[in-house]
């Protein structure tokens, strides 16, 4: 048999299921550019190939599509690092090299209508 539930007076119990549909207001995207050099003593060759093309490539968002760096960008990290191989031989790993790698958030309003047809 069933029990019936007490309720204590002046107790609402309500349940129910809801949805609720926004549009998005902003576009968030994240870039990463990466330059590698090779040789040994080449990291700041890799550095400064990633920071040219970086620059480059904010030059082009700005004039192309209007996104600047005091508004809509922000390099978020750098990252230097070797790349190796392992040398059977000398039985050990060797730098041939090094990666240069920086991450770029971009973040537009969707309100420009002109700019989030271009981004799409």
């Amino acid at each position: 048999m069933a029990q019936a539930q007490e309720v204590d007076p002046g107790t609402l119990y309500i349940q129910g299921e809801g949805t609720l549909t926004v549009s998005y207001d902003r576009i968030k995207l994240q870039v990463q550019i990466n330059c590698k050099s090779e040789g040994i003593n080449t990291a700041s060759l890799a550095q400064n190939q990633n920071h040219e093309t970086t620059n480059a490539f904010m030059v082009a968002l700005e004039d192309e599509l209007g996104i600047t760096k005091d508004k809509n960008l922000k390099m978020d990290n750098l990252r230097l690092h070797p790349i190796r191989e392992y040398n059977n031989e000398k039985k050990k790993s060797l730098v041939t090299g090094y990666s240069a790698t920086v991450s770029l958030n971009i973040d537009v309003s969707t309100e420009d209508k002109k700019l989030v047809s271009q981004i799409y």
